[in-house]
């Protein structure tokens, strides 16, 4: 079952997943609403759904025109939906005015409250937040309703399994919840019914899963994202007030947002296409110039965003490992192309030399490990390779040798992708390098059919010493992390990357 649904969300832009996700919940929120089992009534919450996705749609196109800037529909729609699901329903013309001004809030804050082009707050967050301190018109988070529990949960796990941010998601909800208890147990609340509130009938699910985990204000590395959702929860959680300022898990993010913007924030940068060439079958490497100065870590990913007309399901943004190190000076990513390619990959594939496209800072911990000392394993399948043609490059630049074993799995030896630098270090650093060709298997360069135990054992000596480093299709990742627990390799030792091949 899970199998079938990491294979469903693989062909979906999380862009898109979350407006999907969003409008069921609203669906299900408005007829339970004329159904008599919420609250609230059906004809309140469809006006107010429509008030708050209109403002936004319209303002930011006129936002967007007015500041020259990209046109994101979909973004301005999940933003539009997230305050009709938060906001107080419309009762009045009065409320209808403010949740207008409010939606109009949350777009101005994506152009104004910016820098370098990107908006520092989530934009519900800090319109949400703009109006409790001016109006006294504060969140109600009527989300938090037992009869839309199911629907919030089925879609909060699709999202969190989309974003892979287990780890962001349950950070949050448990520091939220410590705090919670925490505060109940010292100011003489009933802790069960505080429980019971927090975990069942709180907002705490909705906001870790759509809110928190939100990209654009992320920090880019685990460690500080992990910091990011204590700190939400911590702050959603515990009662206190500054000023006109009193805690709210909005006010909880906007003070996240802007911690996140202090250590690092993400600069959006030009990348110009200078060379693409054919690196194996249906495989072209695209090389890009910068706009400006830009350091990664070899591993590291960003993300793409490349405008286009007729725009499929998979959306106009990507995100790619960069294929080269940063002491080669370009930007460089290895990208597969299918018999039948998703609208951005068309539109990637037919970029003229000298066009640009817009990309995100690199971020990512997909990274060699600090000790020079320690075997590496990587596992790579198709143009999952990438992450590792940028680590063994950085290496040969450093002429820094290590303990490393790349076994790389393709259909055939027409797929195999950046030969001439993996020989290369075979020579100069004494790296490994394994040809595993599933159909056929032929040629002096293959060592075998399949990632597979034997092949493992037979080639890894050191396994239960080796970090594992494992890239490629969501299903081959799943099967050989899966694979390598049960040989005996702890998972704190696996470090996973997934590439979903549309």
């Amino acid at each position: 079952m899970l199998k079938k649904i990491d294979q469903w969300l693989n062909g979906v832009i999380m862009y898109r997943l979350v407006l999907w996700g969003l409008s069921a919940i609203a669906v299900f929120a408005i007829a339970w609403g004329f159904l008599g089992l919420i609250a609230y009534d059906g004809s309140s919450l469809l006006l107010s759904a429509l008030i708050a996705v209109a403002v936004c749609q319209f303002s930011n196109l006129a936002l967007a025109r007015i500041c020259k800037a990209q046109i994101n529909a979909e973004s301005s729609m999940i933003t539009g939906l997230i305050l009709f699901l938060i906001m107080g329903p419309v009762m009045s013309y009065q409320d209808a005015g403010l949740l207008a001004v409010t939606a109009l809030v949350a777009m101005l804050s994506k152009y104004l409250l910016a820098y370098s082009h990107k908006h520092i707050f989530n934009p519900v967050a800090v319109a949400a937040v703009i109006m409790a301190t001016v109006s006294g018109y504060a969140a109600w988070w009527w989300i938090a309703t037992w009869n839309l529990l199911p629907i919030v949960l089925v879609v909060s796990f699709l999202i969190v399994r989309k974003t892979r941010r287990e780890a962001l998601f349950v950070a949050t909800v448990v520091a939220g919840l410590g705090t919670s208890l925490l505060y109940a147990l010292t100011h003489g609340y009933d802790l069960v019914e505080a429980l019971e509130i927090y975990t069942l009938a709180g907002p705490m699910l909705f906001f870790a899963a759509v809110m928190v985990t939100e990209p654009l204000c992320l920090p880019g590395r685990r460690n500080a994202q992990l910091v990011y959702g204590v700190l939400v929860g911590v702050l959603a959680n515990w009662k206190f007030n500054i000023g006109l300022l009193y805690s709210s898990p909005e006010l909880a993010l906007v003070i996240a947002n802007l911690w996140s913007f202090v250590i690092g924030y993400k600069h959006k940068l030009y990348l110009i296409l200078e060379e693409k060439r054919l690196v194996a079958a249906n495989t072209y490497e695209f090389v890009f110039a910068m706009n400006q100065k830009l350091r990664w870590l070899a591993g590291q990913y960003l993300e793409i965003t490349l405008p286009h007309s007729q725009v499929d399901q998979r959306g106009v943004r990507r995100s790619f490992t960069i294929a080269s190190s940063d002491q080669e000076g370009k930007v460089k990513l290895g990208v597969k192309f299918p018999n039948e390619p998703s609208s951005f990959k068309k539109k990637l594939l037919a970029l003229a030399i000298g066009e640009r496209v817009t990309a995100g800072k690199p971020e990512g911990d997909f990274i060699l490990p600090r000790d020079k000392t320690v075997p590496i394993l990587c596992l790579a399948g198709g143009i999952g390779v990438t992450p590792f043609r940028a680590m063994i490059s950085e290496l040969i630049a450093r002429g820094e040798r290590r303990d490393l074993i790349l076994l790389y799995a393709n259909r055939s030896s027409a797929d195999v992708a950046y030969r001439e630098l993996f020989r290369e270090a075979v020579e100069k650093l004494g790296i490994k390098v394994y040809y595993l060709l599933t159909h056929p298997c032929e040629g002096e360069e293959c060592d075998g059919q399949m990632i597979d135990r034997e092949t493992i054992a037979r080639l890894v000596p050191q396994l239960a010493d080796s970090i594992a480093y494992i890239s490629g299709p969501s299903a081959m990742v799943t099967s050989l992390k899966k694979m390598l627990k049960e040989m005996g390799m702890s998972g704190f030792r696996i470090k996973t990357d997934y590439f979903s091949g549309f």
